[in-house]
């Protein structure tokens, strides 16, 4: 029995750690667009730079980031448990 929980230790430390990494891949994405944005607004025309101005994405890329790294770590922590994510109360 020693064996299968040893087994079922690492899947859960495997699943979490790609939890994780999707997370960071995903977070990095976020900063990619936010870094193509900025680059818009600095060498954009001035039509393309107010108009970028007046909608920064910002605010939602902070956001995104922020929900990705709450459901992040809710869900490996359920995978380092062993429960399921919605059961973690």
């Amino acid at each position: 029995w020693r064996a299968q929980l040893c087994m079922v230790a690492v899947a859960n430390v495997a699943l979490a750690m790609t939890v994780i990494q999707l997370m960071r891949a995903l977070m990095a994405m976020l900063d990619a667009m936010l870094l193509v944005q900025n680059h818009a607004q600095a060498h954009g025309d001035d039509a393309q730079s107010a108009a970028i101005k007046v909608r920064s994405i910002k605010s939602y890329v902070q956001l995104g980031t922020l929900v990705l790294a709450v459901a992040a770590a809710i869900i490996a922590g359920a995978a380092l448990v062993n429960r399921p994510p919605l059961c973690l109360q």
